[in-house]
């Protein structure tokens, strides 16, 4: 479970999030060859969709994915129509940093990873008699994870 911060403030919980990159890939053959020189990369394509406990419809989770402020639907075409720039997750993760006086661990966060340009594909919620309400979004990415060195 991820802690989701907008503008350095706690807005929720992630429940979990999965990541997926693919390249596609084609093949060199010569003449009269049945086996390839070399497999360029043609295509990416990185998709990555998110488990949240559900606090707000109005707004996406990630802060800029979706924008639902609009009085008709021509409004809120125009919003979505209109987004050029994706918005940016970084995901972190807790390690230990040492032992507080009284024993017990004492934890930090760290950056794993960076995904730029997600634009919002698909968005879902669930509410259910006597549960915490859920929300799903999945988003294309358009750059690979980098990881500097």
């Amino acid at each position: 479970m991820a802690i989701i911060k907008v503008n350095g403030i706690a807005v929720g919980k992630m429940k979990d999030i999965r990541v997926n990159e693919s390249f596609r890939r084609q093949p060199v053959k010569g003449l009269g060859q049945l086996y390839a020189d070399e497999m360029p990369v043609l295509d990416f394509e990185g998709t990555v969709s998110c488990s949240y406990y559900n606090i707000d419809l109005k707004r996406s989770m990630l802060a800029g994915a979706i924008n639902r402020s609009a009085n008709d639907v021509e409004q809120f075409t125009a919003n979505m129509l209109l987004q050029e720039k994706g918005v940016q997750l970084d995901i972190l993760r807790r390690v230990k940093v040492g032992t507080n006086p009284d024993g017990s661990v004492k934890w930090d966060y760290e950056s794993y990873c960076s995904i730029k340009q997600l634009f919002l594909n698909r968005q879902s919620f669930n509410i259910s008699e006597g549960q915490i309400s859920g929300r799903d979004e999945e988003f294309s990415h358009t750059e690979p994870i980098i990881i500097p060195q």
